[in-house]
């Protein structure tokens, strides 16, 4: 337990001070600019989604495979994966931002941005889709150094540029009028403050990984992907939701529903930020315990993770349900807004307890290097039965179905993924006691 709060905490702050920032976003963007600004951000936030879920894909992939690695003895490919994943993390982040940049207003309108919207996602966009290498490098650089056995200074590099994201909003918004260009222009400002503060990891030499030139093998990159696919699956389809929502409740309700939801997504982001760095804390301690074949050590990380979800999940809801005129109150001074988030809330967060618990056990499987499975709950719960929930509740509750799309798809995820849990959990306990006479034998 001391061990998994050592990782925890850190992480966790880390979490809630990113998700904190984008919240000072939505409220200096709804107060300094308006609704239609802040409908026009959450047509943005998809790609968001996309640049974290590429760095994780990398930075949790490798971060597996390295504990993994040395949980089996294994002290030579670990140097080798590290500086893979940063040679693969620079190519891809580089070629994304010259290619946004390029084709931004293309990329704007196929999320979704209307000729109304379109002035105030351009405007977003730009200094985001131009930086966006760094946003996809420090997503990165915070799982490998964590795992590289400091969780204390990503934590201090995160709240630190999370917190100047917010200084500059005030800066860039209230004192210079920048409008919804400077809420983007902090935002792009932020990675390259955590990434300075992340280097200290190598200045100081408290790093066990080392670049090395020697790393270019294949089989290395392909049990990196497929370590990191499920993370990736489960960011990259959180973009998909957004999409997806706002595409069907700009038809039914138009841009005043878009604006809520925007209010909504940012409060669950938090959460589901949370929520990661809760399950990215105990990943290092499940990996490294699985390589060790201590299999009742990484199931009890993962048991702890669970409750701790649940727990928190119950206490966010509760919340929500108790005081949602307040909370909402904190993004808008419009009273229709405020009106229409309150029952927007209440449906759409009964689904937070389900969703930690699908959050955990997503990072569970593939920290046991079970790809397939953390890939199939992700796609099930982020695109699959939202697409189901769509097509089958909004003809029948209308925009209320779109607020429990999401209870639906954690539900019907949880169905099967608990189960598989178990089943694999049962297996590693058979296999530990006939692996148990082999190691008394020597």
């Amino acid at each position: 337990m001391k061990v998994f709060l050592g990782y925890l905490l850190p992480t966790v702050m880390g979490m809630i001070t990113h998700s904190l920032y984008c919240l000072a976003d939505v409220m200096f963007i709804g107060v300094y600019v308006g609704s239609t600004a802040l409908a026009a951000m959450n047509i943005c936030m998809p790609i968001f989604t996309l640049f974290t879920s590429i760095g994780l894909l990398i930075g949790v992939g490798a971060s597996t495979t390295i504990m993994v690695k040395l949980g089996q003895g294994d002290h030579e490919s670990p140097d080798k994966i590290f500086s893979l994943a940063i040679l693969c993390n620079l190519v891809v982040g580089v070629t994304i931002s010259v290619l946004a940049t390029l084709y931004l207003e293309p990329f704007a309108r196929f999320l979704g941005a209307t000729d109304q919207l379109m002035p105030y996602v351009s405007q977003y966009m730009t200094p985001i889709n131009c930086t966006c290498f760094a946003f996809i490098l420090s997503s990165m650089m915070q799982v490998i150094i964590r795992a590289d056995y400091n969780p204390k200074l990503v934590m201090i590099a995160t709240v630190t540029g999370n917190l100047f994201n917010i200084v500059f909003d005030y800066v860039f918004m209230a004192k210079m009028g920048m409008g919804i260009f400077g809420a983007a222009l902090a935002t792009a400002i932020s990675p390259f403050i955590s990434l300075a503060l992340m280097s200290l990891h190598y200045i100081l030499k408290n790093n066990t990984l080392h670049f090395t030139r020697d790393c270019c093998d294949l089989s290395l990159l392909k049990r990196i992907l497929q370590n990191g696919i499920g993370t990736f699956c489960l960011e990259f389809t959180s973009g998909m939701i957004i999409f997806v929502f706002n595409i069907v409740l700009l038809k039914i309700s138009g841009e005043l529903a878009v604006a809520c939801y925007t209010i909504i997504s940012n409060i669950a982001y938090v959460g589901k930020g949370i929520f990661n760095g809760i399950a990215q804390a105990t990943q290092p301690l499940i990996s490294a315990n699985y390589g060790a074949q201590q299999y009742d050590r990484s199931q009890r990380a993962a048991k702890i993770s669970m409750l701790t979800a649940v727990g928190f999940s119950t206490v966010v809801f509760l919340l929500v349900l108790v005081m949602p005129r307040q909370i909402a109150g904190c993004f808008t001074e419009d009273m229709n807004l405020i009106e229409a988030c309150i029952p927007a809330m209440k449906l759409y967060f009964v689904s937070f307890v389900f969703t930690g618990l699908n959050t955990m056990l997503m990072y569970y499987f593939q920290s046991i290097e079970r790809p397939k499975i953390s890939t199939v709950v992700a796609l099930s719960r982020g695109i699959v039965l939202v697409l189901v929930g769509i097509i089958v509740l909004t003809p029948i509750l209308g925009e209320n179905g779109v607020w429990l799309t999401i209870t639906f798809a954690e539900l019907g995820t949880l169905a099967f993924a608990y189960p598989y849990k178990r089943l694999v959990d049962r297996r590693q306990t058979q296999r530990a006691v006939h692996l148990l006479p082999q190691v008394t034998a020597k």
